[in-house]
């Protein structure tokens, strides 16, 4: 009896050690979970699920809706990875109800590497993360084919949806916070009057970046308040968030406004070196709640160009009977260009009803002959100023009169009087290069008393002053090498070595203020972001979920060559 309780404890002692279990579609649940004796079902893994284990999913597609039943903590967060690269899906094929994955109340999770696709129904979702969670990471997926009906020549209305990916922030009393979505690609997928991607509701602390979001049949990116998902009004709005680096394109609906990313109702946010276009229009900042607000939302350093509709939307479109307003917000540093190509739109700017918001040091450029700017309601406290316009006959709305100069503009609207009229002199407008080149007037003619915050860059990851004053528009003047230039393993500002299971990018030279690296793949997509503290000399990636092969270092527009 002493034997057999002593073997007991001793195969108890053992499974509780392990770390790492496996799932296969050909396996069995009734296996111990091994490489060599996996699981069946993803489902089963996550019951069985230990704080700081992974969960291996081996190549194949498994059937099934999948609820995460357990919480990692601080130390030992629970991983939910694809195995050694292999491809990996859950399809929704088979499903009659329930999203793809459920977070639900749930602490120290991460999902990567996996494929979901595939569910078409009303309702259908792909990740769904709600109630009251805490250090959630939504990285490297794919998400495809997740349609409000199977019909492709259904026609939705306000009551048919899907959301490959939806963040409810339900809990009136305890917010989602630590939210990281990173890295994933979304696409074709009809969403009905939904999003592709969006945080709503009680949801304060989180990070977009790095997503390519495309070929989507509404919105891309959402950022919503006040739709009654938290029941307490003080918390229904997803707030303290960064929207960066991510690419929209092609998120278009023939029934809705469809922007590539869409703040409505927000509070506290930055959208930030952003690229959007091809989408219904690039960049909207509003708030659709009667008597409500978007406030404090900075957006600054993205590039919006060749959007069907609008470059970028700021404002409340009906206020105060049909809609809120947008308060107490910036937009600068911007590049609006050769928007409206299918619709005659009201301007690559449009401004709707706003409240202490400026618009300062933004390019707003365009070929054709439609509007520059449209701003259509008696604003208060409108600010624009520093601004570099172009277009071949200049046009400007104000209250539906239209000017034919800057200078009329100007005395219509009241201020704006430090812009220019004038040909940036873009690198390749025609090829989609809004860089500016060397002789270009938008360098150092931005706010002379414009500070950039720490760790902001252009789209180059050049530091956004340079020579002490701003240039106007996304692009900062410089040697802006991007991946393709050749500086392998070393360069002048940097060099790397592979210790373990760290790759370590080191400084030769101390950091002389706060900044922020980038990590790209050789496909150009953004992997991973380091921030660092003045005087740091060294940085440190994990590479145990990065493949072999080429990878590129960058700051402050200097690129380094790594081969993994």
């Amino acid at each position: 009896m002493r034997f057999f309780l002593f073997f007991c404890t001793l195969i108890t002692t053992c499974v509780s050690a392990q770390t790492q279990f496996y799932v296969s579609p050909a396996g069995n649940n009734g296996n111990a979970g091994s490489l060599l004796q996996p699981w069946q079902t993803v489902q089963h893994a996550l019951d069985n699920a230990i704080p700081g284990c992974t969960i291996n999913l081996m190549g194949g597609t498994y059937f099934e809706n999948a609820v995460v039943s357990i919480s990692g903590n601080a130390s030992n967060p629970i991983t939910l990875k694809n195995y050694n690269n292999q491809n990996v899906v859950i399809d929704g094929s088979a499903s009659i109800g329930g999203p793809l994955l459920y977070i639900g109340g749930k602490n120290y999770f991460i999902v990567s590497g996996i494929e979901f696709s595939n569910y078409a129904q009303n309702d259908a979702q792909g990740i769904l993360v709600d109630g009251n969670c805490d250090h959630i990471t939504i990285t490297d997926n794919k998400i495809h084919d997740i349609h409000f009906s199977s019909n492709a020549n259904d026609i939705p209305n306000a009551n048919t949806n899907s959301q490959p990916i939806i963040v409810y922030g339900n809990d009136a009393n305890n917010a989602i916070t630590n939210l990281i979505i990173s890295g994933n690609e979304i696409y074709n997928c009809r969403t009905g009057f939904s999003e592709a991607l969006a945080v709503n509701g009680n949801v304060d602390g989180f990070e977009i970046y790095g997503n390519r979001i495309h070929d989507n049949a509404n919105i891309g990116i959402d950022i919503i308040g006040h739709e009654g998902t938290s029941s307490n009004p003080v918390t229904d709005q997803a707030r303290n968030g960064n929207v960066s680096w991510n690419k929209t394109w092609n998120n278009v609906s023939a029934y809705a406004t469809s922007a590539g990313i869409y703040v409505d109702g927000g509070v506290n946010c930055i959208i930030e070196n952003n690229i959007a276009y091809g989408n219904g229009s690039g960049i909207e900042i509003g708030c659709e709640a009667i008597g409500k607000s978007a406030s404090n939302i900075t957006v600054r350093n993205n590039l919006i160009y060749s959007n069907r509709e609008y470059g970028m939307v700021v404002g409340g479109y009906d206020y105060p009977n049909n809609s809120g307003k947008v308060d107490h917000s910036l937009i600068c540093g911007n590049t609006i260009a050769e928007n409206n190509i299918t619709i005659n739109s009201l301007g690559e700017l449009v401004i709707n009803y706003t409240e202490n918001v400026s618009f300062k040091n933004n390019i707003v450029y365009t070929t054709t002959t439609d509007p520059l700017v449209s701003s259509e309601a008696n604003s208060i406290s409108l600010s624009l100023d520093f601004n570099l316009y172009d277009s071949p006959t200049p046009l400007f709305y104000n209250n539906l009169n239209s000017f034919n100069s800057l200078s009329m503009w100007q005395v219509s609207i009241g201020n704006d009087n430090a812009s220019i009229f004038t040909d940036p002199l873009f690198v390749n407008p025609a090829m989609d290069n809004f860089r500016l080149t060397s002789t270009s007037p938008a360098i150092d003619s931005g706010d002379s008393t414009y500070t950039s915050t720490s760790g902001e860059t252009d789209l180059d990851t050049m530091s956004r002053v340079q020579n002490g004053r701003v240039d106007i528009g996304a692009d900062e003047y410089g040697t802006a090498v991007g991946i393709s230039e050749i500086n392998y393993q070393q360069n002048d500002l940097m060099f790397c070595e592979n210790v373990g299971s760290d790759l370590i990018i080191h400084f030769k030279e101390s950091l002389s203020e706060n900044a922020t690296l980038f990590l790209y793949n050789s496909a150009g997509k953004l992997v991973e972001k380091k921030e660092m503290k003045k005087a740091d000399c060294t940085v440190k990636f994990n590479t145990n979920k990065l493949a072999q092969g080429i990878y590129f270092a960058s700051f402050n527009g200097s690129v380094l060559k790594i081969l993994r």
